[in-house]
Protein backbone atom coordinates (compact mmCIF):
# COMPACT_ATOMS: atom_id res chain seq x y z
CA UNK A 1 0.00 0.00 0.00
CA UNK A 2 1.45 3.36 -0.97
CA UNK A 3 1.84 6.22 1.52
CA UNK A 4 -1.13 8.22 0.18
CA UNK A 5 -3.43 5.22 0.53
CA UNK A 6 -2.17 4.64 4.08
CA UNK A 7 -2.99 8.25 4.98
CA UNK A 8 -6.50 7.85 3.60
CA UNK A 9 -7.05 4.71 5.67
CA UNK A 10 -5.81 6.46 8.83
CA UNK A 11 -7.91 9.58 8.17
CA UNK A 12 -11.06 7.55 7.52
CA UNK A 13 -10.60 5.51 10.67
CA UNK A 14 -10.08 8.65 12.76
CA UNK A 15 -13.06 10.45 11.26
CA UNK A 16 -15.35 7.42 11.09
CA UNK A 17 -16.08 7.92 7.40
CA UNK A 18 -15.96 5.94 4.16
CA UNK A 19 -15.59 7.04 0.55
CA UNK A 20 -17.04 5.42 -2.54
CA UNK A 21 -17.73 5.99 -6.22
CA UNK A 22 -20.51 4.43 -8.26
CA UNK A 23 -20.20 3.84 -11.98
CA UNK A 24 -23.84 3.89 -13.04
CA UNK A 25 -23.04 2.69 -16.54
CA UNK A 26 -21.93 -0.72 -15.35
CA UNK A 27 -23.44 -0.87 -11.84
CA UNK A 28 -20.06 -1.15 -10.12
CA UNK A 29 -19.10 0.52 -6.88
CA UNK A 30 -15.51 1.08 -5.73
CA UNK A 31 -15.01 1.90 -2.08
CA UNK A 32 -12.39 2.65 0.51
CA UNK A 33 -11.72 0.41 3.51
CA UNK A 34 -13.65 2.87 5.69
CA UNK A 35 -16.77 2.35 3.58
CA UNK A 36 -16.70 -1.38 4.22
CA UNK A 37 -15.99 -0.86 7.92
CA UNK A 38 -19.12 1.32 8.24
CA UNK A 39 -21.20 -1.55 6.91
CA UNK A 40 -19.46 -4.12 9.10
CA UNK A 41 -17.87 -5.79 6.08
CA UNK A 42 -14.32 -6.81 5.26
CA UNK A 43 -12.72 -4.58 2.61
CA UNK A 44 -12.33 -6.05 -0.85
CA UNK A 45 -9.99 -4.99 -3.62
CA UNK A 46 -11.70 -3.93 -6.79
CA UNK A 47 -15.32 -3.03 -7.45
CA UNK A 48 -18.45 -4.65 -6.05
CA UNK A 49 -21.89 -4.73 -7.61
CA UNK A 50 -24.12 -1.81 -6.66
CA UNK A 51 -26.87 -4.33 -5.94
CA UNK A 52 -24.67 -5.89 -3.24
CA UNK A 53 -24.23 -2.50 -1.58
CA UNK A 54 -27.99 -1.87 -1.73
CA UNK A 55 -28.58 -5.05 0.24
CA UNK A 56 -26.43 -3.57 3.04
CA UNK A 57 -28.49 -0.35 3.21
CA UNK A 58 -31.31 -0.44 5.74
CA UNK A 59 -34.65 -1.05 4.01
CA UNK A 60 -36.02 2.31 5.21
CA UNK A 61 -33.12 4.13 3.54
CA UNK A 62 -33.09 2.35 0.16
CA UNK A 63 -35.63 4.65 -1.48
CA UNK A 64 -33.65 7.72 -0.37
CA UNK A 65 -30.42 6.24 -1.75
CA UNK A 66 -31.98 5.78 -5.19
CA UNK A 67 -33.18 9.39 -5.14
CA UNK A 68 -29.67 10.55 -4.22
CA UNK A 69 -28.19 8.62 -7.12
CA UNK A 70 -30.68 10.24 -9.52
CA UNK A 71 -29.71 13.70 -8.24
CA UNK A 72 -26.02 12.85 -8.64
CA UNK A 73 -26.62 11.82 -12.25
CA UNK A 74 -27.90 15.32 -12.95
CA UNK A 75 -25.07 17.14 -11.14
CA UNK A 76 -22.15 14.79 -11.63
CA UNK A 77 -21.41 14.48 -7.92
CA UNK A 78 -23.24 14.21 -4.65
CA UNK A 79 -22.32 14.12 -0.99
CA UNK A 80 -24.40 11.89 1.28
CA UNK A 81 -24.16 11.72 5.04
CA UNK A 82 -25.73 8.84 6.94
CA UNK A 83 -25.57 7.64 10.50
CA UNK A 84 -24.82 3.97 10.78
Amino acid sequence: MDVRRQWIVVAEAGAGIGVWTLDVRNGRLEASPGFFRLFGRSPVSGPIRASTWREWVHADDRIDELAYVRVALGRGELEIEREM
